[in-house]
């Protein structure tokens, strides 16, 4: 559950800090996540202390949408020789 949530009938934004990440299964690591941003358009979130970074949960949502939900077939390589 998120650290922040929204209240009954407000506009807030809820943020969610890396331990939800976590927890939802969206990163294991630190690494995971920089690399999601750099190279996925994972958003970057804002930063909300020094050492706390956090992500709004539509953004989140709206990226997770764009995701793909199988995986690309691979070609087999060996059929293309034959």
């Amino acid at each position: 559950m998120s650290h922040y949530q929204r209240r009954p009938g407000g506009n807030l934004p809820i943020y969610i800090r890396y331990s939800d990440l976590e927890a939802a299964g969206i990163v294991k690591n630190w690494p995971t996540l920089t690399r999601l941003i750099e190279e996925e358009n994972f958003p970057t979130g804002v930063m909300l202390s020094r050492n706390i970074r956090a992500w709004r949960q539509d953004e989140i949502n709206s990226w997770l949408e764009t995701r793909p939900t199988k995986r690309k077939p691979v070609p087999n390589r060996w059929e293309a020789r034959a």
